[in-house]
């Protein structure tokens, strides 16, 4: 966050993907980070989007996260899945996540 290029790479960007995890840390974390991009960064608000990542039964519900967040477009879920970390450390392809990312991924492509 201190790093003047990240900073004008945001600035000049359309949409800024942000990932939050539903969990109090995850979201504290989240709301000083995005503080910081709108307040001392001026990155407008109607550039950022979320995507709630590792959603599980136990997440933060969505009307807090709205309420925290009511500026910003939520874009869609990620579902905790341990096979996720199977792929990404053992480098094992599983179609069904593959499913997933392809859903976010049209869902983002749609925005514009």
């Amino acid at each position: 966050m201190e790093n003047e290029y990240t900073k004008r790479i945001f600035y000049n960007s359309d949409e800024i993907i942000f990932l939050l995890e539903p969990n109090i840390l995850g979201v504290k974390k989240s709301k000083n980070m995005l503080e910081v991009l709108e307040n001392d960064w001026r990155i407008q608000d109607s550039k950022l989007k979320l995507i709630l990542n590792k959603t599980n039964i136990y997440q933060i519900s969505d009307t807090i996260i709205e309420e925290l967040f009511p500026n910003i477009k939520l874009l869609g879920r990620m579902k905790y899945n341990d096979a996720y970390n199977l792929m990404i450390n053992k480098n094992v392809d599983k179609k069904e996540i593959k499913k997933e990312y392809e859903k976010m991924y049209k869902k983002i492509c749609q925005i514009k």
